[in-house]
């Protein structure tokens, strides 16, 4: 089967053109499909409008029609070039060479941050969220934020929570504190704790990584100087050691985010609570959270960690 390709990661086109990529099937659903490259890198195939992503080639499947029911299986083989990307020996032929570029930005160069309006769009959008809805997995931690970062340990571990909030809350308490205080050995401690916690494709303790690591990664140019850079080089190196830890899908989009590539989704999140309304910070958070089970509000928690993190920071 043969379909046009609607949009493409411009850094994956980039690759394409320079040289044949060549690779096999990962895993397979019926609206989404992961390639493992030869060179160990993930590269994914959606059939959901709106998720652009790092290395990601968005397509639009006919009605009824899902890539399971197309045939497609792991191990089957991929190649990709400039003007297409073939799946499993002709099952599927994407042509890529008109999809229009998606390249991941945070602002444009005249937007500044605010700190007065980003902790007035964090404050709303944490009334605004549906506490009854924030049940599975780490979600429910995303209305602890403020306690966590303000240090208020003690009223934290008296509350209630779920087996697996318990066994991340030690990671979370050691990320964020290793964080003020760029201490290495606790950012170390913390990642060690969290990488590859929970179950799945992308484990909760990796989507709140994903999260922190990739808002930090975003944000550092414009308003953490320094401070924020050389936290993120610490978090990079210990992250980078841990990859085979987790899963082959979630250690790609954690090194993904150390570069600050994350998808279309994060990054609306990210813009709307720094420059935008509390409006649109609420519609892009609803976005978000539609991803999976409890991959979207823990990717969530690990934004709003760091987001409410970044002013102290800066006065650390």
């Amino acid at each position: 089967m043969e379909l046009m390709a609607t949009s493409i990661d411009g850094f994956l086109a980039y690759w394409c053109g320079l040289s044949d990529v060549h690779g096999q099937i990962h895993s397979v659903f019926q609206r989404a499909l992961n390639i493992e490259t030869s060179g160990g890198q993930l590269i994914s195939v959606l059939s959901m409008a709106g998720l652009d992503g790092p290395n990601t080639v968005v397509t639009e499947l006919p009605r009824g029609l899902g890539f399971i029911s197309m045939g497609l299986r792991s191990g089957m083989p991929v190649r990709l070039d400039r003007m297409e990307a073939d799946l499993g020996h002709g099952a599927l032929c994407l042509q890529i060479s008109t999809a229009q570029k998606w390249w991941p930005r945070l602002a444009s160069g005249e937007e500044r941050l605010d700190m007065a309006r980003l902790k007035r769009n964090l404050s709303a959008l944490l009334r605004a969220l549906p506490q009854e809805e924030f049940t599975e997995g780490l979600a429910g931690l995303v209305f602890l934020v403020g306690k966590m970062v303000a240090g208020r340990w003690r009223t934290i571990e008296r509350q209630r929570h779920s087996r697996l909030a318990r066994q991340a809350l030690p990671g979370i308490r050691n990320l964020l504190q290793g964080a003020l205080e760029r201490d290495g050995i606790l950012l170390k401690k913390a990642l060690g704790k969290l990488v590859g916690l929970g179950v799945g494709m992308t484990p909760s303790g990796d989507d709140l990584l994903l999260g922190f690591v990739g808002t930090l990664s975003n944000v550092s140019r414009r308003v953490g100087g320094p401070e924020v850079g050389d936290l993120l080089e610490i978090v990079k190196h210990h992250l980078a050691a841990m990859k085979d830890r987790t899963t082959f899908v979630s250690g790609n989009l954690m090194s993904y985010a150390c570069a600050g590539r994350v998808s279309s989704p994060i990054l609306s999140v990210i813009r709307t609570l720094l420059y935008g309304k509390t409006s649109a910070a609420s519609c892009a958070t609803g976005r978000l959270l539609e991803q999976g089970a409890s991959s979207g509000a823990e990717i969530l928690l690990g934004i709003l960690l760091a987001l409410t993190l970044v002013p102290r920071l800066r006065e650390s």
